[in-house]
């Protein structure tokens, strides 16, 4: 039986429209393989434009399926390249930390410097976007609850040195007006902690850095510093034409115009225009209620303690100040609570209540004292000088008399300087050290002799002259020479010493009259 032999069947030839038909469905289906990419890629968001360009290679290789020989070789670089642009932003972030370190460090500010270093170190850990909103969660909690105003400040300084001219890769975290905001933030803190020096040149610095659009856009907010620094500077006049030029901006917009009339009030409480300034503060009280704005019911209440008080209305000043403390309370802000807790002190020492008012002055220079708030420090420890002298504890009033000069000094606040150096004089003449009781009634003299008070120039004038008269050369030369130093390490060129009401040595044993030179 022969085997059925069969034709081995002959491949099909492929004709050049079969080639094309199937080379456009392939690419059709190619096509519709990187729109799908593309939809996957769109939904990424956040995310540097580098990181995206990645994201859409890697995702476009795995998509299309190129070779793995040509995905192993392109995703490495990518990684690499993103690396390197880490490491590029990381090294310019250490570089705006050693940078405001360094400025910490040439003006003597060493533990602050100190922390800057360590807070780096403990920044390396994050990447470059955390670094950065973790320092703005820091500010901004420094800020609002007065934990600690140098770290405030510290926190939205780097903040803005990282803003400026940042690497091309450096993520996009502040927009302009993001950075008119870290301004306005680093500006408040200032304020708050009484270094107006800086104010002025921060403004400055809004004004100058950035677009005139922006500046146009935030200009309210600027001239409403502007207004509160002339108020603390005492310009009245100014802060009044700024605020009348800032109210035609206010008429839709209720809390703007609350914040307007607080400072208004506070204007006229510095001025002693009590009725005027209680109306004032008033309506911002009514303003903040109807806005729901607690912290702006805090302040407005703690201004109308001052003006209760100056009206001899002790009971509505203790009201005010106790309904100022409970929304500190409230709100959880620290620097709220202690500046309460200190006006109610200096209310209860008028009322007799010196236990209480010793209690609270305590309490609130030791929480002062932690937040580093230069101005509560010094408004504590002057309430706890006049506790103690008026208890006759000489060497306790001493103490934070000392404190006062040097939180003065540190501020270089010249009237604060004054009024401290006139206290640590008086103690010491009365527990009879003579040349330091010299040495500072020529600085509290000289001070305020600078700002033209001239009622308590005289004042203290009169106490030199009989200082001096009770004297020897020794002390005199001796007190004169420390005052030259002193007056040299305050960096102020516009601080002459000038004469001094001290006498002209003779012989050694008595002093005629006449005018010592002080260089």
């Amino acid at each position: 039986m022969r085997k059925k032999v069969t034709k081995e069947r002959e491949p099909k030839k492929r004709t050049t429209t079969s080639y094309v038909l199937k080379g456009v469905a392939q690419q059709n289906y190619d096509i519709r393989k990187i729109r799908f990419a593309m939809e996957q890629l769109s939904r990424t968001k956040d995310l540097p434009w580098y990181e995206d360009a990645f994201l859409f290679v890697e995702k476009l290789i795995k998509y299309v399926a190129i070779p793995s020989a040509i995905l192993a070789s392109i995703l490495p670089i990518s990684g690499f390249i993103s690396s390197y642009i880490e490491r590029i932003n990381q090294q310019f972030i250490e570089s705006r930390y050693l940078e405001y370190a360094s400025e910490l460090l040439e003006v003597g500010k060493f533990e602050r410097a100190r922390n800057i270093i360590i807070s780096l170190e403990n920044q390396k850990k994050l990447n470059t976007k955390t670094q950065y909103f973790s320092s703005k969660l820091a500010s901004l909690e420094a800020e609002e609850r007065g934990n600690n105003l140098e770290e405030a400040v510290d926190s939205l300084s780097i903040l803005i040195l990282l803003n400026k001219e940042p690497p091309i890769f450096f993520p996009n975290t502040a927009s302009k007006n993001d950075l008119v905001d870290l301004y306005l933030s680093l500006i408040d803190v200032e304020i708050e902690n009484g270094q107006y020096n800086n104010v002025s040149e921060r403004i400055k610095a809004v004004r100058a850095l950035l677009p005139p659009n922006i500046i146009a856009q935030r200009e309210a907010d600027i001239l409403l510093r502007d207004a509160h620094l002339a108020i603390l500077e005492q310009r009245f006049a100014d802060a009044d034409n700024t605020l009348a030029n800032l109210v035609k901006r206010a008429s839709n917009n209720s809390l703007f115009m609350g914040e307007l009339r607080f400072l208004s009030g506070k204007s006229l409480m510095f001025q002693n225009k009590n009725q005027t300034a209680l109306v004032e503060i008033n309506a911002s009280v009514e303003i903040f209620k109807q806005a729901g704005y607690k912290l702006g019911l805090m302040k407005a209440y703690n201004n109308l303690g001052f003006v209760y008080l100056s009206m001899k209305k002790r009971d509505l000043a203790i009201e005010s100040h106790e309904t100022s403390l409970s929304i500190a309370k409230e709100l959880n802000i620290r620097r709220g609570v202690s500046r309460s807790n200190l006006n109610i002190a200096v209310i209860e020492k008028g009322n007799g209540n010196v236990s209480r008012a010793e209690e609270l002055s305590l309490l609130a220079l030791a929480d002062f004292l932690d937040m580093k708030n230069q101005l509560g420090i010094f408004a504590a420890a002057n309430n706890l000088i006049s506790i103690y002298k008026d208890r006759g504890d000489l060497l306790s009033a001493l103490k934070y008399a000392q404190l006062c000069f040097d939180t003065a000094k540190s501020l270089s606040d010249i009237r604060g300087i004054a009024s401290a150096a006139g206290f640590v004089g008086d103690i010491k003449r009365q527990l009879g050290v003579r040349e330091d009781s010299l040495y500072f009634n020529m600085i509290s003299y000289v001070m305020y002799r600078h700002v033209s008070d001239v009622t308590k120039t005289a004042i203290v004038g009169d106490i030199l002259t009989s200082l001096s008269m009770q004297g020897d050369s020794t002390e005199i030369n001796g007190a004169v020479d420390k005052l030259k130093l002193f007056i040299s390490g305050m960096g102020r060129p516009d601080v002459d010493i000038g004469e001094l009401p001290v006498g002209v040595l003779t012989d050694g044993q008595g002093v005629s009259s006449g005018e010592a030179k002080g260089g």
